[in-house]
């Protein structure tokens, strides 16, 4: 499937969700999905997380920040999720929470009805 570069960017509040329960299984290249949805215990407010699937159970491993996800959340609003694929592209032990995880967003080639 043909598809080109859009962004690289940082995960954020990996602590918060099952990034260091997946930590070994992690790797560079690894599929992630993107899902916009409620923040657990606010309702209210949404956000973009990236989750990694382990077997059948998919892991919510962070979300992105609200200025790197603000194009893909309208265009996953309006029924375009799947345009988007997202690979882990950095997974850093040394490095600060809020920079130990980095995908790679690019955007395929929609299939032709």
């Amino acid at each position: 499937m043909e598809k080109v570069f859009f962004k690289e960017c940082f995960l954020t509040d990996i602590i918060k969700y099952d990034a260091l329960a997946v930590w070994d299984d992690m790797k560079i290249g690894a599929s992630m999905e993107l899902v916009y949805e409620s923040i657990p215990f606010n309702e209210e407010k949404k956000c973009l997380f990236a989750y990694y699937k382990k077997g059948e159970q998919k892991h919510p491993i962070g979300c992105l920040s609200k200025d790197d996800s603000n194009m893909i959340e309208q265009l996953i609003c309006m029924g375009w999720k799947d345009i988007f694929l997202c690979r882990i592209s950095q997974v850093d032990n040394d490095a600060t929470n809020d920079q130990r995880i980095k995908v790679a967003i690019y955007i395929q080639k929609c299939s032709q009805n």
